[in-house]
């Protein structure tokens, strides 16, 4: 075996050979080829990089990509990868590469060799083995960075200082906590009081939510919706329940003409607090299920009809919306479940005549961010897929209906 440094004229057979040893199990790895090059460029091409590669009849079958740490206790040398070909190992290659590299890291002055390594994996024992010290001092910290975390903490704050000691509680809802945020999601936030909202209340609140949510096509904030609701208007229940408070981005062109939003009876909040009494997050205070009742699921079927005109006139010019919310509606009357928008549509997809399908597949994968949806071309057929499946869904509501119409006699 001949170990030599490693540079960037070397970086495709190094992207092999890191393809070759952790494309299996047990990392696993899925790179593409632009985040891997841009990746082994940073670990040979800059100034601090030191990388060796061990060879075997001329073959690259071993590497160490690293960084030279200047530090006060002596230079370190930090492995950011380490690996030998899947064929070459349990030979004791692995040991015999990392003792050349210490008598390389030796003769340069270096003083110690860092590295980070999972527990479970047999790269544990191998650093064990070749002498590496596990530290019982240092912790390894992570946290990811998700668009719209920050705002979270805002609208928590912003109730906080708003409400005071009339905040009941704060919750996620949506594709947030089903686990599917997708590039366009809103983030839906329910605010639950025990009092009305003052006009100063509201006028400072639709303020504040101007700069904090994220207007159609920003790229670093994502639009919110924020709901209120006095707890004093959900206990009795009745229908269609009392809105306190709305804010949502298709708002903001009326809320900058200075229509502040207003109370309301509104039968689309029925959907919109069953959704946040069965799945929803906590931010602050009580659990939803206690402060929301237990919302009969044929409430939702009237949601549903009285949501549908407002939905249909709003069509053109938001055709995916509507598109994958008749989907979510027809997919909901149906299982009484919730879904995603682009599993709804799934579901829906397999349901459709064959000239429609493809239709509702865009909108779907515009949703998920795959493709661009421009609607111009076919806005008629559009207009036919959202006829077909109100027609679909006005179908189960009168069976719906019906079936109650049976259950009260």
């Amino acid at each position: 075996m001949e170990v030599r440094t490693l540079h960037m004229d070397q970086i495709e057979a190094i992207k092999q050979l890191m393809l070759d040893i952790f494309s299996g199990e047990p990392w696993n790895d899925h790179w593409t080829d632009e985040q891997l090059h841009a990746y082994v460029a940073q670990l040979t091409g800059n100034p601090n990089s030191l990388a060796f590669g061990a060879f075997q009849n001329g073959e690259l079958v071993g590497m160490a990509l690293g960084r030279i740490i200047n530090w006060h206790e002596g230079t370190e040398y930090w492995i950011d990868e380490f690996g030998i070909h899947p064929q070459s190992q349990q030979a004791g290659l692995g040991s015999q590469f990392m003792a050349e590299i210490q008598h390389l890291l030796i003769a340069r002055g270096i003083a110690y060799i860092v590295l980070l390594t999972e527990r479970h994996v047999p790269a544990y024992h191998f650093y064990k083995k070749n002498g590496f010290i596990e530290s019982k001092e240092n912790v390894f910290f992570a946290k990811k960075l998700e668009k719209g975390s920050d705002q979270l903490q805002q609208v928590v704050s912003i109730a906080e200082n708003l409400f005071s000691e009339h905040l009941l509680g704060i919750y996620l809802y949506g594709s947030a906590t089903l686990g599917c945020l997708r590039p366009d999601s809103d983030l839906d936030i329910l605010i639950i009081t025990d009092q009305e909202m003052s006009m100063t209340v509201r006028e400072n609140l639709t303020k504040t939510l101007l700069s904090v949510s994220g207007s159609v096509g920003c790229v670093e904030k994502r639009p919110l919706e924020i709901t209120v609701m006095n707890q004093n208007d959900l206990s009795p229940w009745h229908f269609p329940p009392k809105c306190e408070y709305m804010y949502g981005e298709w708002l903001r062109d009326e809320i900058i003409a200075g229509q502040i939003p207003q109370a309301g009876y509104d039968p689309d909040i029925a959907i919109l607090l069953w959704q946040a009494r069965k799945c929803s997050k906590t931010l602050k205070g009580i659990d939803a299920e206690k402060l929301i009742p237990q919302i009969p699921f044929s409430e939702i079927p009237k949601a549903i009809q009285d949501s549908i005109p407002g939905l249909i006139h709003n069509f053109t010019g938001d055709e995916r919306n509507v598109l994958l919310t008749l989907a979510r509606m027809w997919y909901t009357l149906e299982t009484g479940e919730i879904s995603t928008k682009d599993s709804a549509a799934e579901w829906v997809l397999s349901k459709l005549p064959g000239d429609l399908a493809p239709l509702l597949q865009i909108a779907k994968d515009a949703y998920l961010g795959n493709v661009s949806d421009h609607w111009d071309s076919t806005k008629d057929e559009a207009i036919m897929l959202g006829a077909f499946m109100k027609k679909e869904i006005e179908k189960l509501l009168e069976y719906k209906n019906s079936e109650n119409i049976r259950g009260k006699g």
